[in-house]
């Protein structure tokens, strides 16, 4: 699917193109990316923005005012989804992430005239989280990693310590989770 939008900023209105892709399946399930550039064949560098919601809910759908002024300033931004918890566990997610960037890496240039040896990564809450996630699991590795409200600790005494309040009592993690945790966990890679 492809979509024009006129943008206008300080001084300036432009076409910007937003196309779909699906850069992943999974059963019967297509998982997409939106790509948002200036309708023009300028290779430009790739800005990929990754949605917040706690990975439990959001999209791709909106890339935000940081996304519009990359865009302004002659990037593609790609915004990226990818499946959601509970019903998706935490390391099919990063496979999503690692999933959608090697997608990016080997389609850019073709699809949208993207230049992905620059590649500058973004993304708010869960989103942060992802970013700071790909700063180690994606290769080759981006060259920016912006993370607005990101959490970074995974592997922090509240999660790894007993919790005091009555309510949690019980549901401590397993080893195994923890385990499992740590090797997910921006800080501790």
């Amino acid at each position: 699917m492809s979509t024009l939008v006129l943008w206008s900023g300080v001084g300036m209105a432009a076409e910007v193109r937003v196309e779909t892709y699906p850069y992943k399946q999974v059963g019967r399930l297509a998982i997409q990316l939106d790509v948002h550039r200036f309708d023009d064949e300028l290779p430009r560098p790739v800005a990929v923005w990754i949605h917040g919601g706690a990975l439990i809910n959001g999209g791709r759908e909106g890339i935000g005012r940081a996304g519009k002024e990359l865009v302004e300033a002659g990037y593609c931004v790609v915004s990226i989804d990818y499946r959601l918890a509970p019903e998706t566990k935490l390391p099919e997610i990063i496979a999503d992430l690692e999933d959608a960037f090697r997608w990016i890496r080997e389609n850019a240039a073709e699809k949208f005239h993207g230049d992905a040896s620059k590649m500058a990564v973004l993304g708010g809450s869960a989103g942060g989280y992802l970013t700071l996630t790909a700063g180690f699991r994606v290769d080759p590795r981006p060259d920016c990693l912006v993370a607005f409200w990101g959490y970074g600790d995974l592997v922090g005494p509240w999660m790894t310590e007993k919790s005091p309040h009555p309510a949690h009592q019980g549901k401590e993690a397993s080893e195994g989770l923890i385990a499992e945790i740590q090797n997910a966990s921006p800080v501790a890679n």
